[in-house]
């Protein structure tokens, strides 16, 4: 009888670690949506634009690796306010929260800033970094979307 006490103790403290290890995405609440999205294959960023009741421009978004099979690193993004004449005539950046970010796997950022007046779009600059392996040549990856916050009202 006592054999039999640890044998559905030991049951329970393996589903316990079971449960413990399992997938860090348990949620059933559902993903945020976001009205924008840039991919390159793979990264992809995904983000909204608001304008703050002080003024300020917030570009609030997820860095997202839907599609490579190993960790993309150090996701950085700059945002460029852009003039008529295509002229830069602003700059803030902001980096991703995880300085790792594992395949299926988002990571949030947010740029706030004052913006310029002068600006006729607004425009991403972003970048990343994928490990050398015997299917990439790793490195550092750069890319760049336009008109990043089309529906932003002046």
């Amino acid at each position: 009888m006592r054999q039999r006490g640890y044998g559905v103790f030991g049951l329970v403290l393996l589903t316990m670690g079971l449960v413990a290890c399992g997938p860090a995405r348990m949620s059933t609440v559902p993903e945020r949506e976001f009205s924008y999205r840039a991919s390159d294959g793979t990264a992809e960023l995904l983000w909204d634009c608001t304008r703050t009741a002080a003024g300020e421009v917030r570009i609030e978004g997820v860095a997202n690796n839907p599609f490579f099979p190993q960790p993309i690193k150090d996701v950085q993004v700059q945002v460029y306010g852009v003039g008529a004449n295509q002229a830069s005539v602003l700059r803030a950046s902001a980096t991703v929260r995880d300085v790792l970010i594992q395949p299926n796997a988002r990571s949030p950022f947010e740029v706030t800033f004052q913006p310029a007046g002068s600006e006729a779009q607004y425009d991403f600059a972003y970048a990343y970094r994928i490990e050398e392996s015997k299917h990439t040549a790793g490195g550092e990856q750069r890319n760049f979307a336009r008109n990043v916050c089309p529906d932003l009202k002046r």
